[in-house]
């Protein structure tokens, strides 16, 4: 297949490489200086203050009175400097959101280089393959072995014990680099700005995913709307290289993983409603694959994945307080018969 910033990346040595990269970054952040709307800042997830802030109180109650100000979606490459929020706190007793460190900033680049370097020496036949190839790169960058919640980590540049709602010592992505314990943020950031760099047009979402037979989950993932390499129709493709496919040998041993990609035959505005408008999202096929000798790969399916955005929070706490004054009504009748 043809990508043009690949085929150019092959042709150069290190020192042109180097050149290269440099200047293809400050292209990508120009881009993204040139598409932010003046009011949209360097942050992506729930922007919400250190200290709690008031998400729903009677006389706060306004349509245009947003409690928790969120990005969801970004389209393109993401710049340094970057907030990315990764989990807030819900407290529905006092009817309040907190943030309480759950924050990192995007303080590196340097993987771009490292990435042209690995992959010119890689051959790819489909964009399947250059996504499998950026899996196996992101998961040497963070030496990841096997991900796991977030609540079950030692997490290293916390204090003590890993707390979701811990405040960190260290705010920064490059934390996160060769530890073994890197989550669906900074993955989803990092397959999001290789895609940007070599030529797509990937978005990063933040929204939540459910596994069959597991409970749904907050979770980021990266989409992007190519030509289908045989229809020649566009198709959206959903990656996800935080929960990755198994693949077994012929006796059913474990013995890599590889990204999960799916095609969804149908164009970008069709798939956003989708993910969007429907209670659950989309449900797609999850699957494996079977390995037979060096090259044969066999998928077999196993599930079912449900993909879709986050509903604002805001909207659940509006609906609790909905709930509690209905129950305070229910009382006081009950007590003047």
């Amino acid at each position: 297949m043809e990508n043009i910033v690949l085929d150019e990346i092959k042709e150069l040595d290190d020192e042109q490489l180097k050149v290269y990269v440099k200047e293809r970054i400050y292209e990508l952040e120009e881009y993204a200086k040139n598409i932010k709307s003046p009011e949209d800042k360097n942050i992506i997830g729930y922007c919400v203050e250190i200290n709690d802030t008031p998400a729903d109180l009677e006389c706060k109650m306004k349509p245009n009175d947003i409690a928790v100000l969120s990005k969801l979606r970004q389209l393109d490459y993401i710049p340094l400097n970057t907030k990315i929020v990764y989990q807030h706190k819900t407290d529905f007793g006092r009817f309040t959101i907190k943030n309480d460190g759950s924050y990192y900033y995007v303080d590196d680049d340097s993987y771009l280089y490292d990435f042209c370097k690995f992959i010119r020496g890689v051959e790819y036949f489909c964009i399947k393959d250059i996504l499998d190839e950026i899996y196996y790169f992101i998961n040497d960058y963070f030496k990841n072995i096997e991900l796991i919640s977030r609540h079950e980590m030692n997490h290293p540049i916390y204090r003590n014990k890993y707390s979701y709602y811990e405040p960190i010592e260290e705010h920064k992505f490059t934390s996160f680099k060769g530890k073994g314990n890197a989550m669906c943020t900074e993955i989803a950031l990092m397959t999001q700005n290789i895609l940007a760099f070599i030529g797509y047009e990937p978005y990063y979402l933040i929204g939540q995913c459910k596994l069959t037979n597991c409970d749904s989950e907050y979770h980021a993932f990266n989409i992007m709307e190519e030509e289908d390499e045989e229809t020649k129709e566009p198709v959206v493709y959903l990656i996800d290289c935080s929960i990755p496919v198994n693949v077994y040998d012929i006796s059913t041993n474990l013995v890599g993983r590889a990204a999960y990609v799916k095609k969804i035959n149908k164009p970008l505005n069709e798939f956003f409603q989708d993910l969007i408008g429907k209670e659950n999202g989309i449900e797609i096929d999850s699957y494996c694959y079977r390995i037979i000798g060096n090259h044969i790969f066999t998928q077999i399916l196993n599930g079912t994945r449900n993909y879709s955005q986050i509903c604002n929070e805001t909207d659940i706490i509006r609906k609790k307080i909905k709930e509690e004054e209905c129950a305070k009504i229910y009382t006081y009748n009950n007590n003047i018969r």
